[in-house]
């Protein structure tokens, strides 16, 4: 988590924990802030700050009442992909694991859908 907390903090973005319920997490452009729920588990929270820092990234905005576009959060969360998982890390993982998704998200601590993200982004490059 350091590395991220590093890189929010190299672009004046403030990360603050807060008992969410509804969201995993968000980021506020305006006020260069994200908030991730402080209920998650340690992958998730990994995974949500760098599906924020993705959306910062990008410079998305979210707009009231209203959800990011279904094609801003895959963005964000092929950058949060690439950004915490390294080839010889993902490779590592799946000769000890095999391809299942599951196993290879526990073995680097993200989540299972991080995982599948970037399956499909190592599918589409080859």
């Amino acid at each position: 988590m350091k590395n991220l907390f590093a890189l929010a903090e190299s672009k004046g973005i403030k990360v603050q924990e807060v008992q969410l319920r509804a969201f995993r997490g968000f980021y506020v452009k305006e006020v260069k802030i994200i908030v991730v729920s402080s209920l998650l588990n340690t992958a998730q929270k990994r995974t949500t700050l760098a599906h924020e820092l993705g959306h910062a990234h990008y410079g998305d905005e979210a707009v009231l009442d209203q959800p990011m576009h279904e094609w801003q959060e895959r963005r964000a969360d092929e950058w949060a992909a690439q950004f915490l998982i390294a080839p010889q890390q993902y490779a590592e993982a799946e000769s000890l694991h095999g391809p299942h998704p599951g196993a290879i998200a526990q073995h680097l601590n993200v989540t299972r859908e991080l995982t599948e993200v970037w399956q499909t982004l190592i599918r589409k490059a080859a």
